[in-house]
């Protein structure tokens, strides 16, 4: 198999994995919004990301417009990422 099929596969499963992480932590200020805008968690790193997401976007449904985007692109580079997988697997 070329180092260069392999190389590119691996870097795609990298970029899927921060896609989905980043859309984890998306959910934390939606949530804290949701819950009154008190801080929720005893995590202070989360806390701060909340925090960032939550004064950037002022308004609820900004920041729930913003969370349903990231999501349709996680989910092109998701179906992307399946899509080069299966043709490397049928080449194999």
């Amino acid at each position: 198999m070329n180092v260069l099929v392999l190389s590119t596969l691996i870097l795609v499963g990298l970029l899927s994995i921060f896609f989905e992480l980043f859309s984890i932590a998306s959910f934390l200020p939606l949530m804290q919004q949701a819950f009154g805008g008190d801080s929720i968690f005893a995590n202070e790193s989360l806390s701060k990301i909340s925090d960032v997401l939550i004064q950037y976007f002022h308004n609820f449904n900004y920041l729930f417009i913003f969370i349903i985007y990231k999501m349709v692109v996680k989910n092109l580079v998701l179906i992307r990422q399946n899509y080069y997988t299966i043709t490397v697997c049928k080449k194999i």
